[in-house]
Order: C-alpha cells, then structure tokens, then sequence
C-alpha cells in the first residue's frame, strides 16, 4: 500500500490555527516565525496522515464482533451474534428493563452506543433494526431476570495501514468492550484486569506512536497501554503507567519525569523512540528526553499477554510507524483528531 505523505506546502488550508517551529517539534521556538499550519480533508485513516506505518488500528474501523455477547451480569441464557453490521460500527448492551421470564416471555432492551433503543421480546432468533441492523441475536432457552446485562465485545481490530498486522483476541474474557467513543466513532475499552488483543510486529531501530486515547485509571504498579510480549519490564517500545503517571518505555528506561492523566479525558498521545530527540507527548505536556529505539517481537494492547498488568482505558486510534514524522505531519494529525473526534481531545 501507498501511503501519501502531506506536507502542508501540499494542501489547501482548513485550520486556522498558528503554530510556532521548534528544533524538538511543536511549540514555541526561539525567534521562530508563526506559520498556517495546513491539512487535506481527512479521510477518516489516521494511517494516511504518515510515513512509513507499520500498524494503524481504529475502533471504528475494522472492528470484529465477539460472537457471542459478554454476560456481565445475572444468570440468564447465553446470547450468540451471527451477521455483521450493515453501516458504521456501533456497541450495544442488552437488558431487561422489566419483565422477566423464559424464553418467549421475557422482554428485552437493545440500547446502542450512539443513545438510539431497539425493544424486542426474547426468541429463539431476533433480528436487530436500526443501527444494529445485519446482526441476530441467537438466544438461547433459559430465564432471564431484570439483573441481566449483556454486553457486545470486539474480537479483534484490523490493521488500517495495509501492512497486515491485526490484532485479535478468541477468548471472551479477554475481549475489550466496544463502546460509544466521540463524534460517532467507537472505541474499543480495556477494563484493567485482564481485557487484551494481540499481535505480532517486529521493530528494530527507531519506532514512533500516534493515539487518542481516554484513561480512567493509573493505579500502582507498573500497566500498559500498549507493551511487549512478556510485560513492560523486558526490552521494547511502550507506553506505560506507573503510580499514576505515564511514561514512554523502552530498553528498560524510562527516563521522562511522566505525565499524570485526568480520569476520563481524552488525550491524544505520541511516543518518539528515536534517541536524544525522543518526545513524548500526553495532550499539552509535551516533553523531550534521551530513549532509545527498541527490538519488539510480538506486542499487545492492553494486558501484556501472560503477565497480569493492565490499564482501564478506551482506545480511540493507534498508529505505529518507523519513519519518524514531521512537525509538519504531527500538526496536521492534530488538526485531524480535533476535525473527527471533536475538540473534547486534549492536544
């Protein structure tokens, strides 16, 4: 795949924003003039905003249905999921507001991500309209009870950037939920126990990331956004939490003061492995510090796989590239999250 770099000398202005050029990227510079920072319309691809990308995963697209629904509550019947979606990707819970009963007599509330509500009385097969629309649910004999909640998970989000690296996830435990993220576009959240999708993905040398994510929280101990596949304590590129603050992480160091997030907001975050001007970037705490560029096998966002760290957090985007981007790149890629998920973003 082609991926097409835009400088702003490239494209038509859509921002107004001013910025000003430092030797370490976005900021203030010394004597630095102002510039129009410019961008294309965005396409809705965080992978077409940079070079050399070697993984880019959305929660809004590409999402797999977990195929059977999370039984987060009660004792109900089980609830498989067989279609797909015929628009744009969209969670759903399922409860039973009211009346209970076996199967055929219970009465059951699909309530969407995006607010809308389906109602249904419990079968064998209910077909889902609206934005559910393409989905069954398979419902299986039992009762069901007003203390029932199911919940529909993602099994997986493709890799946006062409280079074929998806991550998965089979077991239903371990499924992040999806859910309702900004401006319409889903998310996928992580619940700090044990919720996790894999992947595999060889780095050497030099690596950056680019995300949006919303953090709920930074416990004690060390848990990960995104790690290496034995934990954060071995070799690898990641961006951690340790006692409430997180870092950018590789080769075992972490050597920024790290930066305490505010539960429930949306950040975008970017991490540079790149040596003595690595950045690392949580909304407007934008620092630069010396971290070298790791080796990375085999990763995971979420829980690392066999270890039992984690972080509760909703993963908007994320996207991983080997060619470190411009100022120019970074500025229209903040324009671009402002424009698709809304000014809520801290920048």
């Amino acid at each position: 795949m082609q991926v097409q770099v835009y400088q702003p000398q490239d494209v038509k202005k859509y921002t107004k924003r001013k910025l000003r050029l430092s030797p370490f990227g976005l900021g203030i510079g010394l004597g630095a003039a102002p510039v129009n920072v410019s961008a294309p319309s965005f396409n809705g691809n965080f992978a077409s905003l940079f070079s050399g990308v070697v993984q880019s995963i959305q929660g809004d697209l590409g999402n797999t249905l977990g195929s059977t629904l999370l039984h987060s509550a009660g004792t109900g019947p089980a609830i498989t999921i067989t279609g797909s979606l015929t628009g744009s990707v969209v969670g759903f819970i399922i409860t039973v507001p009211a009346t209970g009963g076996a199967l055929g007599v219970w009465q059951g509330l699909v309530t969407y991500t995006d607010g809308t509500t389906q109602a249904f009385t419990s079968a064998a097969t209910v077909a889902l309209t609206g934005k559910g629309a393409g989905v069954t649910l398979n419902i299986a004999a039992g009762t069901a009870s007003t203390s029932d909640v199911w919940k529909l998970t993602s099994a997986g989000l493709a890799d946006q950037s062409g280079a074929g690296v998806d991550t998965t996830q089979a077991t239903l435990a371990n499924q992040p939920l999806i859910t309702a993220g900004l401006n319409g576009h889903c998310g996928v959240t992580f619940d700090g126990s044990n919720d996790l999708l894999t992947y595999s993905l060889l780095l050497s040398g030099s690596a950056a990331f680019y995300g949006v994510a919303r953090l709920f929280s930074v416990g004690g101990g060390i848990t990960s956004i995104c790690t290496d596949s034995n934990g954060a304590s071995n070799p690898g590129n990641s961006v951690i939490g340790i006692s409430g603050k997180l870092y950018a992480y590789a080769n075992g160091a972490a050597t920024q003061t790290g930066v305490t997030p505010s539960s429930g907001t949306y950040y975008r975050i970017y991490a540079e492995f790149s040596g003595a001007s690595s950045k690392f970037w949580v909304g407007s705490n934008k620092q630069t510090y010396t971290l070298p560029g790791g080796s990375v096998v085999s990763r995971a966002f979420g829980a690392a796989p066999g270890a039992t760290n984690a972080l509760n957090f909703e993963l908007l985007s994320w996207t991983t590239m080997t060619t470190m981007p411009s100022a120019g790149q970074l500025a229209t890629a903040d324009a671009a999250v402002t424009t698709f998920y809304g000014a809520s973003v801290q920048l």
